[in-house]
């Protein structure tokens, strides 16, 4: 969905940050008002960095 783009980038970019998934979730909800499930934080980041 191109409409949700931007906040995958900005999830991705929060990560390469070094920040945790908690911590990233917590920001996107401050900064944006955007409630998120973990697993979508999961989700996402999982797609830069596979589990191994």
């Amino acid at each position: 969905m191109q409409q949700y783009q931007w906040i995958r980038r900005k999830i991705i970019a929060l990560y390469a940050d070094g920040m945790s998934q908690a911590d990233i979730l917590a920001t996107i909800k401050d900064m944006y008002d955007v409630n998120l499930a973990q697993s979508t934080i999961s989700a996402i980041t999982d797609k830069v960095i596979p589990v191994m």
